[in-house]
């Protein structure tokens, strides 16, 4: 719920939106989808890949990855519902927008990554491509990120003939995101082991 909170406010500063939310964005500008939806979808088409990838290595648990997208999906429309009202009127708000929703998105990111019971399709792909590569995480991730930022320039160009979710706020999540993932994963990761240890006893 937070990340797809931290993406809606990102989108709603007007300055693009995260790396991994631009494709479905320009796509639900393209095609009558909601950015859920087009979310959604790219998803799905991640865990096929996955599953193309692994094959029988992809354990079954791995499908929880569709339900987990399904509610991502839908929270990100609800907070596009209720984030409709933001018009940021000068640039300074926008990227003050741009700055609140980075950190959200850092925040929820940190705990999924600390509960550790599912992730998103995104980042399930990546891990089954340095599966299989043996690839570094890390650079597979870049490298991931980057490619959608393309194809969503592309296909911006290419169908809309201009350029929309890719500009200075994408810039902004990209360089803050991880930091700040990293930040708060080490503020808070004492305490999750704590309460770990708490429910085993």
């Amino acid at each position: 719920m937070l990340s797809a909170a931290g993406i809606a406010v990102l989108t709603r500063s007007g300055l693009g939106t995260s790396q991994i939310s631009s494709l479905p964005y320009v796509a639900s500008l393209i095609l009558p989808v909601s950015l859920g939806t087009a979310t959604f979808i790219m998803n799905a088409a991640f865990v096929l890949a996955q599953f193309c990838l692994l094959g029988r290595r992809f354990g079954r648990h791995e499908f929880l990855q569709l339900p987990l997208t399904a509610f991502f999906s839908l929270c990100i429309d609800v907070a596009m519902c209720a984030t409709a009202s933001i018009v940021p009127a000068i640039y300074a708000e926008r990227i003050g927008l741009c700055l609140i929703g980075a950190a959200v998105l850092a925040l929820g990111i940190s705990l999924q990554v600390l509960a550790n019971v599912a992730i998103l399709p995104g980042e399930g792909l990546v891990r089954a491509v340095a599966r299989k590569t043996g690839v570094h995480f890390g650079a597979i991730k870049m490298a991931f990120d980057f490619a959608l930022v393309i194809a969503s320039v592309i296909a911006s160009f290419a169908c809309l003939g201009k350029l929309v979710g890719v500009r200075e706020g994408t810039i902004i999540s990209a360089l803050l995101v991880g930091p700040a993932t990293k930040l708060i994963i080490g503020k808070l990761e004492p305490l999750a082991h704590r309460l770990s240890g708490t429910s085993k006893t």
